[in-house]
């Protein structure tokens, strides 16, 4: 995956659609520090985070990173599954997946993006590439560390920070 490695950042706006809004209120969901591939992340309370987002009928779910552990020097004791493949793909197979929610996500300057700084590889980009291959096309990948995303309604528009 060549078109994976790390190049230099552009600034990308990602433009979420509010065309219809009428002033009511606009949900979506927030969540970060998983920390997948660690013993102590909390698969259990992530499943009921995206239950709870399927009840109020949310459809987008931004993720401020660190969606998987990484690995460092000081964490191989505590994780459940060693390599960047490897934590990807268990992040791919146990990320919560609901039907019509798509989970919108930067990758954290550490955890994962030690992964980036190490292996000089586009972290994000590649989990989006390689949980593709596994049918996870819910999986959308921002940016490293920060993402700008336009509030874009039919009267204007606001500018939002997704950022670990």
């Amino acid at each position: 995956m060549l078109d994976a490695v790390t190049r230099a950042t552009r600034a990308v706006v990602t433009t979420h659609d509010l065309s219809e809004y009428s002033g009511k209120w606009v949900k979506f969901g927030v969540c970060g520090d998983k920390h997948l591939c660690n013993m102590h992340s909390r698969l259990d309370v992530m499943k009921l985070l995206y239950d709870l987002f399927e009840q109020e009928g949310i459809t987008t779910v931004y993720d401020t990173g660190n969606w998987i552990d990484g690995e460092a020097r000081f964490n191989k004791g505590e994780l459940l599954v060693h390599g960047m493949d490897a934590q990807i793909e268990y992040w791919a197979e146990h990320h919560p997946q609901r039907a019509g929610i798509t989970t919108k996500y930067v990758a954290g300057d550490d955890h994962e993006g030690w992964y980036q700084q190490r292996e000089c590889i586009d972290i994000g980009r590649h989990a989006m590439l390689l949980a593709q291959k596994f049918g996870r096309n819910d999986l959308v990948y921002l940016g490293y560390a920060e993402a700008l995303i336009e509030l874009k309604a039919s009267k204007g528009s606001r500018m939002m920070m997704v950022n670990h």
